[in-house]
């Protein structure tokens, strides 16, 4: 009974909706109106609404490939299967081989991506200075179909990255930088817009990377190579004429204990023996690191939906995720309990008051990215950014400038010759000084000028880092009485070592290393006669790479005291490098031989 008269008050309510809902529209349709004909009108104005959008949508995409087809770029046939799955990667298959016939060694899944682009480069690009790729879908009118342009021009790539009308209305790709939160998130690179609080943190970044940090790399690479490197090398020389090793893990062992010492004031004993280091968590950094690449750039290749799905993957990736952050986290935490004990002793002994507080005691990186604004705290780092900001740079330092480091000695161990030269001025810089206590300054390294060319061509043939964009509107570039419109929501890479290659120029040598190119005395054959984005290994504009003069310092100076006590020769019956996209660009392995100089 009870339930009997809830229905009838439903019923009742549904009525007089129905009644309030025909008097309503009668009142502006007139006072005979169906329910019926109500319901076609609802319908037939969702219909249209539907339509109009579908038909706007048609018109931008067509608008968008008209515009995209003018760039240069392989053309898309449609497949005969268009159901299989590489039909629907487009273009992709041309950089990415996917077939798994020829993987490379040691990286499974992984696909031989950077070789396939510089081809496509050399065919389409090289010429132009842009390309065009579709990627996920054949029709390229379905709403995932994707385009990846290229920009290597110089001119255009200045245009994309410093030109205000232009670079204003071109910001960073979400997807990317999300996909890589687990190194570069809560930091400084995942803002991506220029914000205040990003230009906040990039100041506190850019006052750290002073000149007396860059002194004290110097005394602390000679401190690591000296006391713990050079007498395992010589122990192991002692016994042979020459000792092999993978020069790309050691390079990220030595960066990264030199980085956590000089910004950090942390070693992390990547370089001591397994025997002597009982901490296992500073053991594994670097293998923590190159998992967690691994798995990023393997889940960079998937549809976001199936990523789920890699259950066991997905776990090592949060073990080591969580590894990671647990080593930082002490080193933040140590920190800023430091902190707030001396700015306690600060405020009892000096009662002067200074707008900018930091720690006394420590001159590193994180001492300024803790500095305190007494006039404005607004921006101040939270305890989560420092530790974002933290892991990005222990990442972002060591990969890149470990990698340049090891590539660098892989081209003294193809150039001999250069290798010589190298070698005879950096003698006679350590000829100055009389006792191996007595070691040149940074200022003395920085003097170099032929260490200097070796590093620009190592750096411009191999610069480990790319800048990934999407435009918010339609932009653009010009190139001489050329010019090329790019739709808005394009997907935009400038890769330092693509625009290194030459764009538009005649040089056949250019994929030639030649540090000659560099030096005052050759300007005939000067790369640096282009605009500054064909040398651009650190990128250009405001979002450029902070931490440059650190990498510099840390690569030249490696560098003068290695090839002054060894020299590096190739490996006989060694696999060239084959360079891999694994975040950055990357060689998979580099056996080099190090024979003990006597000088």
């Amino acid at each position: 009974m009870f339930s009997s008269g809830a229905d009838a008050s439903d019923g009742a309510s549904s009525q007089g909706y129905r009644n309030w809902n025909v008097t309503t529209l009668s009142f502006f349709l007139g006072e005979h109106v169906d329910v019926y004909f109500i319901h076609f009108i609802l319908s037939t104005l969702l219909v249209a609404t539907v339509l109009s959008w579908l038909v706007t949508w048609f018109s931008e995409r067509m608008r968008c490939i008209r515009m995209l087809e003018t760039l240069p770029g392989p053309s898309l046939e449609l497949p005969n299967n268009a159901f299989t799955p590489h039909a629907w990667l487009a273009h992709l298959p041309l950089a990415v081989d996917f077939s798994g016939e020829n993987p490379i060694p040691g990286y499974p899944g992984l696909a031989r991506s950077v070789d396939n682009l510089i081809q496509l480069h050399k065919q389409f690009s090289q010429q132009e200075g842009i390309m065009r790729l579709w990627i996920l879908n054949p029709f390229k009118l379905t709403p995932f179909a994707q385009v990846m342009v290229f920009v290597t021009d110089p001119e255009m790539v200045q245009q994309v990255l410093k030109a205000k009308d232009i670079s204003k209305n071109v910001i960073k790709q979400a997807d990317i930088y999300r996909l890589c939160k687990a190194l570069a998130g809560d930091s400084l690179l995942e803002i991506l817009e220029d914000t205040p609080r990003w230009k906040h943190q990039r100041k506190l970044t850019a006052l750290g990377m002073h000149q007396s940090l860059l002194e004290h790399t110097n005394s602390e690479i000679i401190k690591l190579l000296y006391e713990t490197v050079f007498p395992q090398w010589d122990g192991t020389t002692s016994t042979a004429e020459t000792f092999t090793m993978e020069a790309g893990e050691w390079c990220t062992r030595l960066v990264a204990e030199i980085l956590g010492i000089v910004a950090f004031s942390q070693s992390f004993g990547g370089l001591e023996s397994e025997a002597t280091n009982t901490d296992n968590n500073k053991q594994s950094l670097y293998d923590l690191f190159k998992n967690l690449q691994f798995i990023i750039t393997k889940r960079s290749l998937r549809p976001p939906f199936l990523i789920p799905f890699y259950i066991k993957e997905n776990k090592e990736f949060k073990q080591c995720q969580d590894k990671l952050n647990n080593v930082i986290k002490s080193i933040v935490e140590e920190r800023v309990a430091q902190h707030e004990e001396a700015k306690t002793r600060q405020q009892d002994n000096d009662t002067t008051k200074r707008k900018h507080q930091s720690l006394g005691e420590f001159n590193d990186l994180l001492s300024y990215l803790m500095m305190e604004d007494e006039d404005d705290d607004r921006y101040r780092l939270t305890e989560k950014e420092l530790l974002g900001n933290v892991r990005m740079f222990l990442f972002a330092g060591q990969d890149t400038s470990a990698i340049v480091l090891s590539q660098t000695l892989y081209e003294l161990a193809t150039h001999q010759s250069t290798q010589l030269r190298l070698q005879k001025e950096v003698d006679a810089l350590f000829a100055q000084f009389d006792s191996p206590d007595h070691q040149p300054a940074y200022k003395d390294i920085m003097r170099l000028e032929y260490l200097d060319a070796v590093t620009k061509e190592a750096l411009r043939l191999h610069s480990p880092a790319g800048v990934a964009r999407r435009n918010t509107v339609d932009i653009k570039l010009t190139r001489g009485d050329c010019a090329y419109s790019i739709p808005k929501g394009s997907n935009i890479f400038v890769y330092p070592f693509l625009t290194g290659l030459g764009a538009g120029q005649n040089n056949d040598d250019l994929d030639e290393f030649i540090p000659e190119r560099f030096l005052k005395e050759d300007r005939g054959n000067h790369i640096l006669g282009r605009p500054e984005s064909c040398y651009m290994p650190f990128s250009i504009g405001p979002r450029n790479c902070v931490g440059h003069p650190l990498a510099t310092a840390e690569i030249k100076v490696v560098l003068a005291h290695l090839v002054h006590r060894y020299t590096v020769r190739k490996t006989e019956g060694s696999e060239e490098p084959i360079k891999m996209m694994q975040i950055t660009v990357k060689p998979h392995q580099i056996m080099l031989n190090f024979e003990r100089r006597h000088c």
